[in-house]
């Protein structure tokens, strides 16, 4: 992933914050508010360099959904190859 030429290196940072996160694990639920504040970057910016990431297979999101149907957060799955590479 870190010799990837079309990730961003806010992207490979996003991806490296995630990694850290998860720890052995491979999900975590940090809210965008609280990514950006860790990372210094904006909501916008962290948005722009995650989607960097998802179009390439390194993340992938799923909602979580609450007791009343509604979602509730994120998880973040980091991918650890991809198909294409």
């Amino acid at each position: 992933m870190m010799s990837d030429r079309q990730l961003t290196v806010e992207a490979k940072a996003i991806y490296a914050y995630f990694a850290t996160c998860i720890g052995s694990e491979d999900t975590s639920s940090p809210t965008v508010g609280e990514i950006s504040k860790v990372l210094n970057m904006s909501e916008e910016r962290f948005r722009k360099h995650q989607k960097n990431l998802i179009e390439r297979g390194y993340l992938t999101i799923r909602k979580n959904a609450a007791a009343n149907g509604r979602y509730s957060t994120n998880v973040y799955v980091i991918q650890d190859r991809i198909a294409n590479g």
